[in-house]
């Protein structure tokens, strides 16, 4: 795999963003931000003023412009270091906001500003409401269609079929069934569902069953095991899987507590037996700690691939607001730099197999799953690219896995599983009612669980 380097480092154009409501506003904001361009080139080319110093004196300028915070988050700015002052300096020289025209509405001739809707404006809007609902039930529509099973119709004329069971062609397969390993993720919202009255125990019996023929799971947004709330619901979710798997052994880690607030949470990994977790680890980055795991399942082992396989269990800041959104993209950044260029950010195992080799380890299959609450796949406004860190996106940005109808919840893959493993299977395990406090709908969660398979490449 190529150094992604250039991806951390090469300059962005930035893009002048429309600051303020009305004229006076937007004067007196492009103004601010003139001048605080000038007062971080002056303290950049202050070579009198210590590295310490100089990002707490930039940091206080930034609180008040957000919009050069943008150069910044492209540079690995982490509040306390940057990639390279002089690259940063070159962008804040480049960066212009600019005023635009105020335009009036066709409708009614007004200046349009922020809040501004007339009649036809609130009747165009509430055409394209309707055909995104509308939308939205054809979805549905055929999700349901795709998850029926239509038996053939049997041919009594068809001589290779009788009431022999054992004479039916398809009793004994010429087909080769792979090994295959699945791994599920699944914001659960802190099992509090498991409190609501109005949420029947067969819903719980049902995805504890949907649990149970799978191999790896990971729990984000779970209640620390020591709360009496979080264990007890942890230990009547536990004791169903492991009540509909009754001949199987299951392992589980869990990270340590952390959260930006007064609300700690943690993350936990199930794993089925043969495979054995090898190592763990919680990693202190960002506001909720990854999980991680080197795992290794020797069914999985083909030609030199032994079975290993790093499995991290993540859950990022909200989108909403807008700080939030911020802390977001850059701890997403953060995660996968220290990924790739930190040995012990992946349980001592190499990245690529050109590492491994040189190391004599056998190739390691790296996957980070979880709810990244944003698409993981390319984004041209992104500080990084999957692809070209190295990691594949198996779910696609058209399938929905919240209430919202966005793609939040994925799986990143590294890319050499391809030389070893297939993907046979990708899907949404998508409730027909999700929890939405804010239509007063009950459910399991706000998130739907996502799966996919690995099957052995012979």
């Amino acid at each position: 795999m190529s150094t992604p380097d250039a991806e951390f480092s090469s300059p962005k154009k930035v893009i002048k963003p429309l600051v303020g409501n009305t004229p006076d506003e937007k004067k007196e904001r492009v103004q601010l931000i003139k001048d605080s361009k000038e007062q971080i080139c002056d303290i950049i080319n202050n070579f009198e003023i210590l590295e310490s110093d100089r990002c707490v004196r930039i940091s206080d300028i930034l609180t008040d412009v957000q919009e050069l915070q943008k150069v910044f988050l492209e540079n690995g700015w982490c509040g306390d270091s940057i990639l390279d002052w002089q690259t940063v300096r070159s962008q804040l020289l480049l960066y212009e906001p600019r005023l635009r025209d105020f335009q009036k509405c066709r409708h009614c001739l007004e200046i349009r500003q922020d809040g501004h809707l007339c009649e036809g404006i609130i009747r165009a809007r509430e055409k394209a409401h309707e055909i995104k609902e509308f939308k939205a039930k054809v979805k549905n529509a055929c999700d349901v269609l795709d998850g029926l099973v239509i038996c053939e119709v049997q041919d009594n004329n068809n001589p290779l079929i009788n009431d022999d069971d054992d004479a039916r062609p398809d009793a004994i397969s010429i087909f080769e069934v792979p090994n295959r390993l699945s791994f599920v993720a699944w914001n659960a919202h802190t099992l509090s569902a498991m409190d609501d009255k109005n949420i029947s125990d067969d819903r719980w019996n049902q995805i504890c069953f949907e649990f149970s023929r799978h191999d790896v799971i990971t729990l984000t947004e779970i209640l620390p095991l020591t709360d009496k709330k979080g264990g007890q619901r942890f230990e009547k979710l536990f004791s169903k899987i492991k009540e509909y798997s009754p001949d199987i052994e299951w392992n589980y880690r869990v990270s340590e507590p952390s959260g930006p607030g007064k609300t700690m949470e943690v993350h936990i990994m199930l794993v089925k037996e043969p495979i054995i977790i090898v190592d763990d680890n919680t990693l202190k980055l960002g506001d909720y700690w990854p999980l991680i795991a080197h795992l290794r399942d020797e069914r999985m082992a083909c030609s030199k691939f032994a079975g290993d396989f790093v499995v991290t269990s993540v859950h990022m800041p909200p989108c909403n607001p807008r700080e939030r959104r911020i802390a977001r993209d850059q701890q997403i950044y953060n995660l996968i730099r220290k990924y790739i260029f930190s040995s012990e950010y992946r349980c001592n195992r190499n990245f690529d197999d050109m590492g491994a080799a040189n190391a004599q380890q056998s190739p390691t299959i790296h996957i980070i799953q979880g709810d990244w609450n944003k698409w993981i796949g390319y984004n041209k406004n992104d500080t990084i690219s999957m692809s070209k860190a190295g990691f594949e996106v198996v779910l696609s940005e058209n399938v929905y896995t919240t209430s919202g109808g966005k793609c939040y919840d994925n799986f990143i893959i590294s890319e050499n599983y391809s030389k070893y493993l297939n993907i046979p299977t990708r899907k949404v395990l998508r409730f027909k009612d999700f929890f939405n406090s804010r239509v007063g709908a009950s459910g399991l969660s706000d998130h739907a669980p996502i799966m996919f398979e690995l099957e052995v490449l012979k």
